[in-house]
């Protein structure tokens, strides 16, 4: 870790408890959740070690964001991190594969001291609120965007008569889902608050979903977890990743793997990530799922990873239309022939305005560019993934697939998604900015 420095943070159970020259955690107030709120959609309740999970997941979520990386020198970060159990021993025993599990997401060095907690968390009234049908039912991490919808809706259609289990849902979008009888919202039940996010980057969110998501698998004996990311958004970000920025994997089956071998260490029982559309592009998802008939309400869900609100008060539109989710999205909607969005879905429209509008700050002009080049170096590697050797073989090791089965896979999926890149540029403006800053579109 030469010429790179150590930053030491201390959960704490009170604000007594930590070390001189380390920054605080406190459970309680820094780290807030609600055991009850988790309990009442599983049929079993929480037990220590499902206790000891939430605190970990947490205490992950708040360093992440409270350690600022030097951006412009270096990415990774080592993080040394205290964090008080029920069970030290046994979360010391799997301390080495959850830091590697996290590096692979974060591309920092985690390093994890876990002591003997002190005050357990009070006993609450276990009171499930599932109807018994939904025990064995499948688990998605359900986000309200526009894979986690195609997912549901393939669920629904092939098997009407699943019970389905949303984590981190929001009311909203389950009740534009058809029957919603059949399908339930589990939210995170747990809360963090700091005087302000010191890192924007935040790589460790899918450990929070989808350790949570295992988490409710587990209490609620489910059949499966299904991962609703096209193979577009879970293997492209790692095959372009931006200057020096670690791969992004969040939702990449290497990551997956790790975090099932470290929660089948951990319970005894793995649980089973499954990815429906692995080898298909989230375009041909949308366009078999159009066929169907099944994507009623598709129009309300969000792509972008921007506050816009936030950027530009009484901006109109709920999506930015410049970075790289909404850039997705329309690539996607295009190839799926979904037709039109409504008016003012995008702060910023790229099929109406052939320059950029001049409400646009320097900033959301940097992320447009990234996003434009991310895609079109994507598209660029078209004819030459399949040489990619190292990552096919991390892939396939990931899949338990042979080698030569996932790089005939892998390159399928690049060229169908730069035949849909080239799609979304045929359908700009003549004179739009976007072609200026593009060399794989031309066909």
């Amino acid at each position: 870790m030469k010429n790179k420095a150590i930053h030491y943070v201390d959960v704490v159970e009170s604000r007594t408890d930590g070390a001189p020259g380390r920054q605080q955690c406190v459970l309680d107030h820094n780290i807030t959740f609600d055991k009850a709120a988790i309990e009442q959609a599983t049929f079993r309740p929480l037990d220590d070690i499902d206790i000891d999970l939430l605190v970990v997941i947490s205490a992950v979520s708040y360093v992440d964001r409270l350690i600022r990386r030097r951006r412009g020198t270096q990415w990774s970060r080592a993080l040394v991190v205290r964090v008080p159990v029920h069970h030290p021993e046994t979360w010391s025993r799997l301390a080495g594969h959850l830091s590697a599990t996290l590096r692979l997401l974060s591309g920092d060095a985690w390093t994890f001291d876990f002591r003997q907690r002190q005050r357990p968390q009070q006993p609450q009234q276990f009171l499930p609120s599932l109807p018994p049908s939904f025990e064995g039912a499948t688990v998605i991490p359900y986000s309200g965007g526009l894979d986690s919808f195609a997912l549901l809706a393939r669920v629904r259609h092939y098997e009407p008569d699943e019970k389905v289990l949303l984590v981190n849902a929001r009311r909203l979008v389950v009740e534009q889902i058809a029957r919603p009888d059949d399908v339930a919202m589990i939210g995170v039940p747990f809360e963090l608050r700091a005087p302000h996010h010191k890192e924007q980057s935040y790589r460790t969110r899918t450990f929070k979903y989808l350790a949570l998501a295992a988490l409710v698998w587990k209490k609620n004996s489910g059949k499966h977890i299904l991962i609703g990311e096209s193979g577009v958004g879970c293997l492209g970000p790692s095959l372009v990743p931006v200057g020096i920025e670690h791969p992004v994997r969040s939702s990449h089956p290497d990551f997956l793997h790790a975090l099932r071998a470290l929660l089948g260490q951990l319970w005894a029982t793995p649980p089973p990530f499954l990815f429906p559309h692995l080898w298909s592009t989230k375009g041909m998802v949308l366009a078999e799922l159009r066929g169907l008939k099944t994507l009623e309400g598709w129009e309300n869900t969000r792509s972008c990873s921007r506050n816009v609100q936030r950027q530009h008060p009484g901006a109109r539109g709920a999506q930015c239309g410049l970075c790289s989710g909404c850039l997705f999205r329309r690539v996607s909607v295009c190839a799926g022939k979904l037709g039109p969005e409504p008016p003012e879905t995008y702060f910023e429209d790229v099929f109406r305005n052939a320059q950029p509008s001049a409400a646009l700050t320097d900033a959301d002009r940097v992320v447009a560019r990234c996003a434009i080049a991310n895609m079109d170096e994507l598209a660029g590697l078209a004819d030459q993934v399949e040489r990619r050797t190292a990552d096919i073989h991390e892939l396939a090791a990931s899949l338990q697939r042979p080698v030569d089965e996932t790089r005939l896979h892998l390159g399928k999926l690049v060229r169908v998604f730069r035949d849909e890149w080239r799609g979304l540029l045929a359908q700009l403006p003549e004179a739009s900015w976007i072609h200026s800053l593009t060399f794989h579109g031309a066909s």
